[in-house]
């Protein structure tokens, strides 16, 4: 009786009811919004979905074993596992050998578990995500046919029945619909046209021994998230390199496994081992860094490199291969066009991308910041009239004070 109502239980039983009730909440509103009262439908995609569980063993990791501390870490990660699985099944279904690569790297029992209960909720946000999908498009298509069968006793076509012509949807109609098939190709073409006359962008990927496992999966993302912009951006896109990648390293593994170049058939941007030394020409390249002294006068002919990690920039990795390589080191002139307030200005490789990219159409500085940059970076009116009253109280004090030093000094004359 008291195994039953522990507190792990007791935890488990009040979150996955708190899970279900919050989404089965969620498919009511849609089903609320949309004006279909299936109710059938919310209540069977509300019902909490079982979720088989893999077996695992020694054997499947034995691959990433090489000494036998590590056999020995694989076997208490297993252990680990199983335990919690029968106690509160807050574990994914299953291990991949990655997440056993990651396991293993993290070193107390604290950061494992709390690596697994990731991967937990990551499990269950994305079973929720297809459950939520599902009622979408059910919802969806519910409406549609109701939709079509409303239209069906409305005439369509270019006359009304007077003969005069009708402008609008299954009428006369001036666009077509341009489908995301069509934009996807049309971005392909520009990416085409960029590889053969765009300004090169080069991403430099050499600093991988410097970077915790986060932070390449962070950074990884960033990196996807430059691509996209890069690809959908409204003026020409840049002609993207990824250079100095080690075929060993950790960031090509995350590559691989994200399927960077797999999920993007017409990448058209190249990881390449080659230093963009032996790329591009010495006197056009500009390394972008916050640490650097000098800010940033953009030119178009110029080949500017991005660095892949944010421990680079604490620890001054980039000021010294500057140096060491003899290129020029430039910042962006956040501080002259704006005021900033909080936050670090490390700004991320897609909207450093996306600044580059407005700063192309000749939009100038402040108005590129102003549209790329969240506006709780830069100080409100109200701060800056509250630094002005600061500062004229204060030299109002020095100024008594001043005052005072001299009739004091006239008094002792």
């Amino acid at each position: 009786m008291n195994s039953l109502f522990n507190s792990n239980n007791l935890w488990s039983f009040i979150t996955r009811h708190h899970i279900s009730r919050h989404w089965f909440s969620t498919g009511r509103q849609l089903w609320s919004q949309t004006g279909d009262h299936n109710e059938e439908v919310v209540e069977d995609n509300a019902v909490e979905v079982e979720r088989h569980f893999d077996d695992l063993s020694v054997k499947q990791f034995e691959c990433l074993a090489k000494t036998a501390d590590q056999m020995n870490d694989i076997e208490m990660i297993l252990s680990s596992y199983e335990y919690t699985k029968y106690e509160t099944q807050e574990v994914p279904s299953s291990l991949t050998l990655n997440d056993m690569k990651q396991l293993m790297g993290l070193k107390s029992g604290g950061q494992r578990n709390s690596y697994m209960n990731f991967l937990y909720q990551k499990e269950i946000q994305s079973i929720h995500s297809k459950r939520l999908r599902d009622i979408r498009k059910t919802l969806k298509e519910k409406e549609l046919s109701d939709k079509w069968i409303h239209m069906k006793d409305k005439r369509t076509g270019l006359l009304d029945d007077n003969g005069d012509i009708v402008y609008g949807l299954w009428h006369n109609s001036l666009f077509t619909r341009i489908s995301p098939a069509n934009i996807r190709r049309y971005s392909v073409h520009r990416l085409r046209s960029a590889a053969l006359f765009g300004q090169n962008i080069v991403f430099d990927l050499s600093c991988d021994p410097q970077m915790s496992q986060t932070n390449c999966a962070k950074k990884l993302r960033q990196l996807v998230n430059a691509y996209q912009t890069n690809r959908f951006s409204f003026s020409q896109p840049f002609n993207l390199h990824f250079a100095n990648i080690d075929y060993k390293s950790m960031v090509w593994d995350a590559v691989q496994e994200n399927q960077l170049v797999a999920n993007y058939p017409h990448f058209l941007s190249a990881f390449t081992p080659k230093s963009y030394l032996d790329l591009f020409d010495r006197k056009d390249l500009v390394y972008l860094s916050p640490k650097a002294d000098r800010d940033l006068e953009y030119e178009s002919n110029k080949t500017y490199i991005i660095g892949f990690g944010d421990e680079y920039y604490t620890k001054d990795v980039t000021r010294v291969k500057s140096r060491n390589e003899k290129i020029a080191m430039r910042r962006l002139p956040i501080d002259r066009y704006c005021l900033w307030s909080k936050g670090s200005k490390d700004l991320y490789s897609s909207v450093v991308l996306s600044i580059l990219n407005d700063m192309s159409e000749g939009i100038g500085w402040q108005k590129a910041f102003e549209r790329n940059i969240s506006k709780s970076r830069f100080k409100t009116d109200e701060e800056i009239e509250a630094e002005k009253l600061y500062r004229m109280n204060k030299m109002n004090r020095k100024n008594k004070m001043r005052q005072r030093f001299n009739d004091s000094a006239m008094i002792y004359k």
